[in-house]
């Protein structure tokens, strides 16, 4: 597994090892030698492991670091997967490989909601283009080599293991606001629909999915996305937040005509 210290990978690596999988973790630094690293560590894994499973749930930023994050992680990536090219043939064929990116960067500019997997893609930002690309680097690997393939998109994933010192996560925000007494700012409106899911699914429909492609035919790459499959409005999530807590959350409304204390 390629990233298990963030909020979905280690919710992701605690189902596995829960479930019996014997676990091969490596971190990864997003610079050039972190390819030397992650080949030293693919070929310490594949040596004892004949049919071999890939979890990249690594990322170098969030949708709003600078697009040079994002060319480091490009290249990082297609590096990692011409190292596993060199895996032995047999073990290519039955290599499986999940990857994962957000709903929300790949779909931005896409109009409406709800997205499924035939929804055109359009990002807005360098985060969605990245791992569009990588997506694409996936789906020509997969069928070059054999391997099967699944791209999880995943929509906005809550629970224990949020990375607090990231802007990101409005149910922790706001959980964190409340705790720390401190006011949240929200720059959209109250009716805005999102798709919550939590982290511990997200790991559950993510090994299933890799289970689920072990029969198929060689080459296959499927995208697909993991969600909740219902919309919840912001306002409606601070009121359940409010029930929780049992008073209101401080909460600072950015409007076009400035700010509004709800």
């Amino acid at each position: 597994m390629i990233g298990a210290g963030g909020l979905f990978g280690g919710s992701l690596a605690d189902h596995l090892v829960g479930h019996g999988v014997r676990l091969f973790t490596q971190p990864i630094r997003w610079q050039t030698s972190a390819v030397d690293d992650l080949a030293a560590g693919l070929a310490a894994y594949a040596s004892s492991e004949p049919d071999p499973v890939i979890f990249w749930c690594a990322g170098a930023g969030v949708p709003s670091s600078a697009p040079s994050v994002f060319a480091a992680e490009l290249e990082t990536f297609s590096a990692f997967l011409h190292v596993v090219r060199m895996l032995p043939q047999g073990q290519r064929e039955r290599l499986r490989f999940f990857f994962t990116s957000s709903a929300g960067g790949v779909y931005a500019g896409s109009g409406s909601a709800p997205y499924d997997e035939a929804a055109p893609t359009r990002p807005l930002g360098a985060y969605g283009r990245a791992k569009l690309a990588m997506e694409d680097d996936l789906e020509a690997f997969a069928a070059q080599s054999g391997a099967r393939v699944v791209c999880g998109r995943i929509s906005n994933l809550y629970g224990p293991g949020q990375n607090l010192a990231k802007s990101q996560g409005l149910i922790s925000v706001l959980l964190m606001g409340f705790l720390t007494h401190r006011p949240v700012q929200i720059y959209v409106p109250l009716d805005t629909i999102r798709d919550y899911l939590f982290v511990d699914d997200a790991a559950a429909i993510a090994a299933a999915s890799v289970e689920r492609v072990a029969s198929e035919e060689p080459g296959s790459c499927h995208t697909k996305v993991l969600c909740n499959g219902y919309g919840t409005t912001i306002g409606a999530l601070l009121g359940t937040i409010r029930l929780v807590i049992g008073h209101r959350p401080l909460i600072g409304l950015f409007t076009n005509e400035g700010v509004a204390r709800v």
